[in-house]
């Protein structure tokens, strides 16, 4: 269906979708309708799936308040922990796009399993905020890239809590197309924690996840020099340069994501 649709199938997606919303006095009204196609696009254009998808995106922000709140990346918490690692959103070829974890201090000293899913959702509302065109990615890849973390220290930062509540943005909210998930430099202990997390992910998104082992090569199998940043062997820049560059689309948003009415949902 997605090759075949038009700017007039758009706008009847996002007629409909709006229509639904409208009807829908709890949730936020300030919801563009690139953002509502958006929904749809990650289901396939089966609408009922969409509003079901918008509706627990943004009832998540209500049901989980400490995940929403509490995030500007000036707080001194939040550089604190932001300083143990990068995150990059990079454009690949064909409606393809690499969003990428890496973890930099492998001794954890400042990481935090709950400040993580804080940046990671901030940066996601960021970027939908940024990519507000008529162009929806196909395939949305992801790289998580651990370091050779060899320390048991990870399994005790784990918040179980937090971790579900991951895996329910990831597998009923989160308006994207997963294709793939890798994790890169997966030590022993890397694979220990995800063996922790596996029976919070659906069957669909486990058989997404491909491992690749330190000083392998493997992931080239999947992406081309030109696709990758130069930890991993690429062309691109540095994931030192492409946090910058996440951290300067988060100062452009940083206004509209703290405002507390942002996609705000009223209480039940």
């Amino acid at each position: 269906m997605d090759g075949k649709m038009t700017s007039a199938d758009y706008e009847q997606v996002a007629r409909e979708m709006r229509a639904w919303l409208n009807s829908q006095p709890h949730l936020p009204q300030d919801v563009s309708d690139n953002m509502l196609c958006r929904f749809a696009h990650s289901c396939y254009f089966n609408t009922e799936k969409a509003k079901e998808a918008a509706e627990t995106f943004f009832t998540m922000r209500r049901d989980y308040p400490h995940i929403y709140t509490d995030r500007d990346p000036r707080a001194l918490h939040m550089q604190r922990f932001i300083s143990g690692i990068n995150i990059a959103h990079l454009d690949l070829s064909a409606q393809r796009k690499l969003f990428l974890w890496q973890l930099k201090d492998p001794s954890l000293e400042h990481y935090d399993f709950t400040l993580d899913a804080k940046f990671h959702l901030l940066v996601n509302d960021c970027w939908f905020l940024a990519n507000e065109e008529r162009f929806y990615e196909n395939d949305i890849h992801m790289v998580a890239d651990f370091k050779n973390l060899v320390s048991f220290k990870m399994v005790f930062k784990l918040n179980m809590l937090t971790a579900r509540i991951l895996a329910k943005y990831q597998r009923e909210a989160v308006p994207i197309r997963l294709k793939q998930l890798h994790f890169v430099n997966a030590s022993y202990m890397s694979k220990k924690v995800f063996s922790v997390l596996k029976p919070l992910f659906s069957k669909e998104t486990v058989n997404l996840i491909h491992f690749h082992e330190p000083n392998s090569d493997t992931l080239f199998d999947f992406f081309s020099k030109d696709e990758l940043p130069s930890d991993y062997g690429g062309t691109r820049p540095s994931m030192e340069t492409l946090m910058a560059e996440t951290m300067k689309l988060l100062e452009e948003k940083r206004d509209i994501v703290l405002k507390e009415e942002f996609w705000v949902v009223k209480s039940s």
